[in-house]
């Protein structure tokens, strides 16, 4: 397999402490009998970081690479310095507490090598919530199936695609990326902006400028939802992150920042000025925050479909999701 090829593929997990997670994702890697290069980026501390460190000893059957950096490190500044010691055309980022579908991971490294106009590729993804409590009986774990929409933006033209991007959002972040222009759209976003989902969006639109970037209609990552992750501890409140973003007092300086930074990129890719690009990157991100706030995140048909698909207990993503539940419910530190 391509994804079992150093020169071909890394698979890079950015770790920031979370140790039972990156535990359960380590023991499911050697499961699969996961052959490729398996990437540490790591700016943990304490207990999380001596695990981190330990690792490749802890793991001899896989091939793990750690590099970690300082506590206060930038999470772009960590994933470029990672991304520039490795050889690999391709790499994958993989959050701790998700799941690769290798063989749909295979096809994404096969298109992005066989074709150049694909800077990302990627599949569908599902996301799943575990839960104790009221709303299932003793001792039993209740599981919710949450939608999070991917898309693929083929457009030829590189403006007209950034701006479908930004449209339609869905985050390139957890996909299969080549990794000189994922080191280019990093270096690019850190300078521009600091704010967690304004970063998001501006690396996604880079990558939609640097090269097509494809979905494949086929489950090829599975996500936990949980209250530990990322994104559920930025939820808490935080005007950093949606829904309060909107109401922060330094919104307009975010999406000047994002704006300002694409417009430049434009500018020198494609010989557009800003006085002409501005005006359709406002119209496009109308529509972003219109999705964010209104919910229209299954309005894509083929989306849908795929959702039903889980309707099948006897479906490949039906048995692909509940391998991972179930490989999920053995570890209970981790819901």
């Amino acid at each position: 397999m391509q994804i079992h090829d150093a020169k071909l593929f890394s698979l890079v997990i950015p770790t920031f402490d979370g140790t039972p997670f990156l535990k359960r994702a380590l023991d499911y890697l050697r499961h699969l009998s996961f052959a490729g290069p398996v990437v540490l980026s790591d700016n943990s501390a304490g207990e999380h970081r001596e695990f981190v460190a330990r690792c490749a000893d802890q793991y001899p059957d896989l091939r793990i690479e750690t590099y970690q950096f300082p506590r206060e490190v930038s999470f772009l500044d960590k994933l470029v310095a990672t991304l520039e010691k490795l050889d690999s055309r391709c790499v994958m980022l993989h959050a701790h507490d998700d799941f690769m579908v290798p063989a749909a991971v295979e096809r994404c490294v096969e298109l992005l090598v066989r074709d150049a106009r694909y800077s990302v590729a990627r599949g569908r993804v599902a996301m799943f919530a575990l839960e104790r409590g009221a709303k299932s009986a003793a001792g039993q774990v209740s599981v919710s199936l949450i939608p999070h929409p991917m898309r693929g933006y083929e457009q030829d033209e590189a403006v007209e695609r950034m701006l479908a991007h930004i449209e339609n959002y869905a985050s390139t972040f957890y996909s299969v990326h080549r990794r000189e222009p994922l080191i280019e759209s990093c270096r690019a976003t850190e300078a521009a902006t600091r704010n967690v989902i304004f970063f998001q969006y501006l690396s996604s639109a880079i990558a939609a400028l640097q090269g097509k970037i494809h979905c494949a209609d086929e489950l090829f990552y599975i996500r936990q939802g949980h209250a530990d992750s990322w994104s559920g501890q930025l939820k808490r409140g935080d005007p950093e992150h949606w829904p309060l973003l909107i109401t922060s007092p330094h919104f307009s300086r975010y999406y000047q920042e994002f704006r300002t930074a694409l417009c430049k990129l434009v500018a020198g890719k494609c010989g557009k000025a800003a006085a002409e690009i501005g005006p359709r990157i406002d119209a496009a991100a109308v529509g972003l925050f219109r999705r964010g706030y209104c919910g229209r995140e299954l309005d894509n048909p083929q989306e849908v479909n795929f959702m039903r698909r889980f309707d099948d207990p006897h479906s490949v993503e039906s048995r692909l999701l509940k391998t991972a539940v179930d490989f999920s419910l053995r570890y209970p530190e981790t819901y």
